[in-house]
């Protein structure tokens, strides 16, 4: 039991209040020592020793005062029950003080000793028995005070802390909701291409169908990872244009101009795929003889800046720009980088589009 309570009184939540407590207390002591020196000519241990005295029992009331003031907060639920238990502990401790106080008696010592000083008449005599009553309920109403302040201050605390990580967790589960639309649109895109080869090239949709498990499989691998390397994204992004060289042959180039040192980087799960698939479908397929796709990753200061740049006809120039590619990738981007990215789709002045995207410089662990 006085391990228990030895515990509670070490315990974190009453740092503040017995740190507050303390401070008070030899403020307290101080004052009462300088008035004693002061008005009773007394030497500095004298006073001392009855500024010491007159508040030495709440050395021992305090820490009780501050275990029932945290464990009887008074709050809208049990606002009566806990003021009727402070009534009765204020009670309580004011008596204690007073058996303590009168223990030791420090006004009757200090009039002792200033009658030896003749500096009071012999006949002084010291304050009626319950003088000090309304000190001591006086500053148990201080130290209740304290702890619920400290009590509200924790609560507000931990208010924030659950609501910082419910909105975590609803951006997590955001993300996730828009990664599982992204995945079935492509692979809806993808099976309607392998379908198309299926009976004229068997051979390049059973390639088709290789480059699809392994990208589907790898994305699997990924399906909880919010952010991953470029190096990563970048292998997810070979297994797509695989596919896509398959169907359009000679009529797709692509071309690549990656830092290496940027490999490392931290960049959202399949955020280069719909932007690619959007420049091969609305750019590059309409086009008879086909066209280029180039993809840029560079240094911008503090920033990771990803282009993706084709000589198509243009996605912009359709009503269809707005489709589940680039909706999610704005939304992804706004959910892990809010204040601290750009997405830029725009059209070439000769043809094609580009699209960029600038991400802070955050490597991988």
């Amino acid at each position: 039991m006085t391990d228990r309570y030895f515990n509670t009184i070490v315990s974190t939540r009453w740092l503040w209040p017995v740190v507050i407590l303390l401070v008070i207390w030899a403020v307290l002591v101080a004052m009462l020592t300088a008035i004693f020196m002061i008005v009773g000519s007394l030497g500095f241990i004298v006073a001392f020793e009855l500024g010491i005295r007159v508040w030495v029992a709440w050395l021992v009331c305090a820490p009780f005062t501050i275990w029932i003031a945290l464990k009887y907060p008074i709050d809208h639920a049990r606002r009566l029950r806990s003021i009727v238990i402070h009534l009765v502990a204020c009670v309580l401790v004011v008596t204690v003080n007073q058996i303590v106080f009168r223990q030791f008696d420090p006004p009757q010592q200090l009039l002792e000793a200033m009658r030896e000083s003749g500096r009071l008449d012999q006949r002084a005599q010291s304050g009626p028995p319950m003088a000090r009553a309304p000190v001591d309920m006086l500053f148990y109403v201080v130290i209740l005070s304290i702890c619920q302040a400290v009590q509200a201050s924790g609560r507000a605390r931990e208010r924030e802390r659950r609501a910082l990580e419910a909105e975590a967790h609803l951006a997590q589960a955001r993300l996730q909701s828009l990664q599982m639309q992204l995945n079935p649109h492509f692979l809806f895109n993808a099976l309607n291409a392998i379908t198309a080869f299926v009976h004229s090239d068997p051979d390049a949709s059973e390639s088709m169908l290789t480059d699809l498990s392994e990208l589907l499989r790898a994305s699997l691998a990924s399906a909880e990872e919010v952010e991953i390397p470029l190096r990563k994204e970048l292998e997810f992004l070979d297994h797509y244009l695989a596919i896509e060289q398959t169907r359009f042959g000679d009529r797709l180039k692509v071309e690549k101009e990656i830092n290496a040192s940027l490999l490392d980087v931290l960049v959202p799960t399949l955020i280069l795929q719909p932007l690619v698939e959007n420049a091969v479908r609305h750019g590059i397929e309409p086009l008879r003889e086909g066209g280029l796709i180039s993809l840029r990753a560079q240094r911008d200061g503090d920033a990771l800046c990803l282009t993706i740049r084709d000589n198509g006809v243009g996605f912009l120039s359709r009503a269809n720009c707005k489709g589940v590619g680039l909706t999610n990738t704005q939304a992804r981007l706004i959910q892990l980088y809010p204040d601290s990215h750009t997405f830029d789709v725009r059209r070439e002045e000769t043809s094609g589009c580009v699209a960029t995207i600038r991400l802070p410089l955050n490597r991988a662990a």
